[in-house]
């Protein structure tokens, strides 16, 4: 697995991409990895984030 600060980038340009469609209301990047490393439950982190959808990732380089 790698470190966590090596995969944040993609997060950040995937939360960037999605933040500029007209459809879909994106959380921020702050707002979102408040829960980073939490055990919550998925609906709880979308009515405190106020969305209805969360798109879950796992990136991870395989050797």
């Amino acid at each position: 697995m790698l470190p966590a600060g090596a995969v944040l980038g993609p997060y950040r340009m995937l939360i960037h991409a999605l933040s500029r469609l007209e459809d879909p209301e994106v959380a921020s990047r702050a707002s979102a990895f408040q829960f980073r490393g939490q055990d919550c439950d998925i609906r709880q982190i979308g009515r405190r984030l106020g969305v209805g959808t969360i798109l879950e990732a796992l990136l991870a380089r395989l050797e």
